[in-house]
């Protein structure tokens, strides 16, 4: 299904966002068509997910981001997706650890 914006006369126009938007996952597809498509706002969003306000915000910003990276074909990370959903917000580079390991890891080399 095309928006009606994207008719067939400007469809070459268009045609990377709508591989871009295609190439989303269903759930942001969904989300980006209840926010551009169907004009819900926010809260209206949130009460069709069943979740709050920030995080109907969220969930449209990721959406639109990561379609924004397809169009100017930077590297999407699929992990994202591998643990928790497509709305995983969990850090992906830091590990926390004592004192002691840190020690460990680094030979002593900081602190006193």
């Amino acid at each position: 299904m095309m928006p009606e914006f994207m008719d067939n006369e400007h469809h070459e126009d268009f045609a990377d966002l709508y591989e871009a938007f295609h190439s989303l996952p269903p759930l942001q597809q969904q989300v980006l068509r209840l926010k551009y498509e169907e004009y819900y706002d926010y809260g209206e969003i949130s009460d069709f997910y069943g979740i709050t306000g920030l995080q109907a915000v969220q969930r449209v910003d990721r959406a639109v981001y990561a379609m924004t990276g397809r169009i100017n074909r930077t590297e999407v990370d699929e992990s994202y997706e591998a643990s928790r959903g497509q709305w995983d917000t969990r850090s992906k580079g830091r590990k926390a650890v004592s004192n002691a390991a840190a020690r460990l890891m680094t030979d002593g080399a900081w602190g006193s």
